[in-house]
């Protein structure tokens, strides 16, 4: 094992009498494991968090010299304007907030 990987298959050694053996397996990295998160705090032009904000994260790519937003994730700010995204792999991100009137 090794952290941060996971084996691509199952594996069976029988080692008898104190002898050694040499395993080759193949491991993939365990996208689960370099997630994270995205997380601030909406505030409007005074200064003052904003509460029931909606709140979208967009993963930016780029192909061919054409960027793009795709929308991935949605969430709203709590009470004290706070907004936070778990679980989110590695990449290019952009926010976005809207309060709706």
């Amino acid at each position: 094992s090794a952290e941060g990987y996971v084996a691509a298959s199952t594996m069976t050694a029988i080692i008898t009498g104190g002898s050694i053996a040499n395993v080759t397996m193949s491991m993939t990295v365990d996208g689960r494991t370099y997630n994270g998160t995205v997380s601030g705090i909406i505030r409007n032009n005074a200064g003052q968090a904003v509460a029931g904000c909606f709140v979208g994260l967009y993963q930016v790519t780029t192909v061919g010299g054409i960027t793009q937003e795709t929308l991935v994730a949605t969430t709203k700010t709590n009470s004290t304007g706070n907004y936070l995204f778990g679980g989110v792999t590695g990449g290019e991100y952009l926010v976005k907030a809207k309060l709706e009137q």
